[in-house]
């Protein structure tokens, strides 16, 4: 019976290939700000002008119209940062809910019956996420 020795016992190394690189959230890169900035000056001025409904403009409606700003300008940077650690369906999909949402509540705060403002985020909420999904499989990193 041999005994083996330190230097008989090959190290094991991991494959380069097996091992699939560290999950971690994407740089946001200027574009990706600026988009998020632009939607969210977009989502806010819209909801404030929605919520007025015709009657001055008030305090209440530019505080409302940050708000929306603010809420909607994180949710695009959120998606931006962390839609690459998702699958390419869940992340159409999230793009496709984020905009039938946002689209839908803004619609719901005009005179419109609930039911329009539904139908009306579907109806964009669909091609979004039809569309993304398309972008993401046809694009090669």
């Amino acid at each position: 019976m041999t005994q083996l020795a330190a230097r008989d016992v090959p190290l094991l190394r991991p494959s380069s290939r097996s091992t699939p690189p560290p999950a971690r959230p994407a740089d946001l890169t200027r574009p990706a700000i600026g988009a998020a900035v632009l939607a969210g000056l977009v989502f806010g001025i819209w909801g404030a002008f929605n919520q007025r409904d015709a009657g001055a403009f008030t305090w209440g409606n530019a505080l409302f119209g940050i708000v929306l700003a603010v809420i909607g300008g994180g949710v695009v940077l959120a998606l931006h940062r962390f839609g690459p650690l998702l699958p390419k369906e869940v992340r159409a999909g999230s793009w496709g809910a984020v905009t039938g949402i946002g689209v839908g509540f803004l619609v719901s705060l005009t005179p419109a019956d609930w039911l329009w403002s539904s139908v009306l985020g579907l109806l964009v909420a669909a091609p979004t996420a039809a569309a993304t999904l398309y972008r993401l499989n046809t694009r090669h990193d």
